[in-house]
């Protein structure tokens, strides 16, 4: 692989190293650049939406999220219901996370308190703002 920029060779060379010397103040995840802290930053803790649907005003955070989105307009089906509720979802992993409202299972557990959380995320959040120096 060649290179035109040294930067461009130190960015790649973070790949082979694992070294991710951008770190988030608010939930210590690292990053190998820092224009992707940046973003992480805006999406996740100021909750920005760049990505936004042509077709409606809604706005997400994420381009996956606004492709799923986008099968509301498509009129594909939501093959994925809620066994409770008449809740549809057009992913299987929606439907799953949204069951365990339900059911009131936490499968991501803190290894000091052990609060549960019904996504990984809420864990994330929870360790270094409730356990920081622990």
């Amino acid at each position: 692989m060649t290179f035109t920029r040294s930067v461009d060779l130190q960015h790649h060379m973070l790949i082979h190293t694992g070294e991710r010397p951008f770190s988030c103040k608010v939930c210590n995840n690292k990053f190998r650049q820092s224009s992707t802290l940046k973003s992480h930053m805006g999406t996740v803790h100021k909750g920005e939406r760049a990505f936004s649907c042509k077709v409606c005003t809604s706005k997400f955070t994420s381009f996956s999220s606004l492709k799923s989105h986008m099968l509301i307009h498509t009129g594909e089906r939501r093959a994925f219901s809620c066994e409770v509720y008449s809740n549809k979802f057009t992913r299987s992993c929606d439907s799953k996370s949204h069951m365990l409202i339900h059911t009131g299972e936490g499968p991501f557990s803190c290894t000091v308190c052990n609060k549960k959380y019904r996504q990984s995320s809420s864990l994330k959040y929870h360790m270094p703002s409730v356990h920081e120096g622990e």
